[in-house]
């Protein structure tokens, strides 16, 4: 037969020994009675009478008979201040009847890992909450739980007690959590010291997620894998953020990227295909850096925007190739002394930009061999502020005529040596001779009496080995002055009409010969 269901008071159930009672009594009635375990064994349901104001003690108790509890809404009212667990909370929330009174509050307090596994079943119980205590055990939590503390803490006591090696919050979540909350994260870390692990390492993240990532506190970026992938306005509008924060790449992903002068030559920018750069305002950078920023896909200058180049004589002149179309100014940046190539490459510059080019108050050396420096192209003379040789060396005439004639010529130390026929030594400048140590024949000559005398006047003029001979009139060769012996032979140019002693001074003259003609 089916077992039969009495209805009883707690009074009447207690001084009874049937079972399968249905109680109807107080709710404090029937929290007092609980403790009796072999009463509750014989009761198969208990319902709440009338509504009642209650300790947390007894409704916990009232709690734990589960479904055999029945209770009108808002029947058990808690109404002063109590501290429970997460589980004391999820039990008092699932009774029957249970309610908060306008006087009641409930602080938590447990452990990270319980509060952290209420707050993802029911969030909204939080928001009846007094105050919430967080004893740290050094599990972690995700973001979204992490920012629903800082919400609790907003507005009310959130604590955070250290136990026994653990003195730290600990949050693991994708970079796209950790980024997109990182205020409310940030804000946390005013109530206890915080620590962030990546789950998703070396994965894309947008501008703004990156943006949360570079300001968050405690997070760094370089110490992870991290690639930014967005498109141009994204980008730009969080530039000053996301450079030099130590993310592995900063992907420009579509439209144009207006960045700074340093923004764009960052070794973690990639302009992507379809995607272009552009300089956003005026900017002096170094000759690679400027090579680096013009070969950036679809690399213009904004309006307004103008690239000038300030670098070593030797850098401006080994990168302009890449930079001079976009280029207003170049300027060295420190004194130079570099070759005639070189000087002649700088002078493209200068051709190039014109007045937009200086020597920035420095000077410039060209030094190089002396056919170097006379093949120097004029642009590149007309800059240089010296013109030196680079070592000792030989030269015909014209050669030394021309270095004598160069602006700002300087031996540098070095020695010019000439070596010529003897009509080209005779076309030496003065400003030659004085650069040359030695003018030496080149070849045996036959000059002039006139010539022999100017020949014999250079400052240092040396036969080179060669024979030079005289060949002129009689009444020339009478009148040179001084010694002859510069001359192995003397000869006659024509005949001539002499007296006895004139005879005589020319037959004394060095291999003198009449040369065919009479005398």
């Amino acid at each position: 037969m089916p077992t039969q269901t009495h209805t009883v008071t707690i009074a009447q159930a207690l001084a009874s020994s049937q079972t399968g009672l249905a109680v109807v009594d107080t709710a404090a009635n029937i929290a007092a009675a609980l403790p009796n375990a072999a009463f509750v064994a014989r009761v198969t349901s208990f319902t709440v009478s009338a509504p009642a104001t209650l300790a947390v003690a007894q409704l916990l108790a009232l709690a734990s008979l589960g479904t055999a509890l029945h209770a009108a809404a808002g029947a058990l009212t808690l109404n002063s201040a109590a501290t429970v667990t997460a589980a004391q909370l999820t039990a008092l929330e699932t009774t029957p009847g249970f309610t908060l009174g306008s006087a009641a509050s409930l602080t938590l307090s447990d452990n990270t890992a319980q509060i952290t596994a209420l707050l993802a079943a029911h969030p909204a119980w939080f928001a009846q909450l007094a105050a919430v205590t967080v004893h740290l055990d050094g599990s972690s939590i995700g973001a979204y739980p992490a920012v629903l503390l800082n919400n609790f803490a907003s507005h009310k006591p959130l604590t955070f007690v250290a136990t026994p090696g653990n003195t730290v919050l600990k949050v693991a979540a994708a970079a796209h959590d950790l980024g997109s909350n990182a205020a409310n994260l940030d804000a946390l870390e005013s109530h206890t010291v915080v620590s962030f692990t990546l789950t998703n390492d070396g994965a894309p993240v947008i501008a703004s997620d990156a943006a949360g990532l570079a300001t968050l506190i405690g997070f760094s970026p370089a110490a992870h894998t991290l690639y930014v992938s967005d498109n141009a306005a994204n980008i730009a509008a969080r530039a000053g953020t996301l450079f030099g924060a130590g993310f592995a790449t900063i992907q420009v992903s579509s439209g144009t990227f207006a960045g700074t002068a340093a923004q764009l030559t960052d070794p973690s920018l990639r302009i992507l295909a379809g995607a272009h750069a552009q300089l956003a305002a005026s900017a002096t950078v170094s000759g690679q850096a400027a090579a680096v920023m013009v070969t950036l896909p679809g690399f213009s200058l904004a309006t307004g925007a103008q690239l000038s180049v300030a670098d070593t004589a030797s850098n401006l002149a080994a990168t302009a190739s890449a930079w001079l179309a976009f280029a207003s100014g170049a300027t060295l940046s420190a004194n130079a002394t570099l070759p005639a190539a070189t000087a002649n490459s700088l002078a493209t510059i200068s051709t190039a930009l014109g007045a937009g080019f200086s020597l920035g108050g420095h000077s410039l050396t060209v030094s190089d061999t002396l056919p170097s420096l006379l093949a120097l192209s004029a642009p590149a003379i007309s800059l240089a502020t010296t013109l030196a040789l680079s070592a000792s060396t030989s030269a015909s005439a014209a050669q030394a005529n021309a270095f004598a004639a160069l602006p700002h010529a300087s031996l540098a130390g070095h020695t010019v040596a000439v070596a010529d026929t003897a009509a080209n030594l005779l076309t030496l400048t003065g400003a030659a001779l004085a650069d040359t140590t030695t003018q030496a024949l080149s070849a045996d000559a036959s000059v002039s009496a006139a010539s022999f005398a100017a020949l014999r006047a250079l400052p240092s003029f040396s036969l080179g080995g060669h024979a030079l001979t005289i060949a002129d009139t009689a009444t020339n060769l009478l009148g040179l002055p001084g010694s002859l012996a510069l001359a192995g032979t003397t000869l006659l140019s024509a005949g001539a009409q002499v007296s006895a002693a004139q005879l005589t001074a020319l037959a004394a003259l060095p291999g003198f010969s009449a040369n065919g003609h009479a005398i």
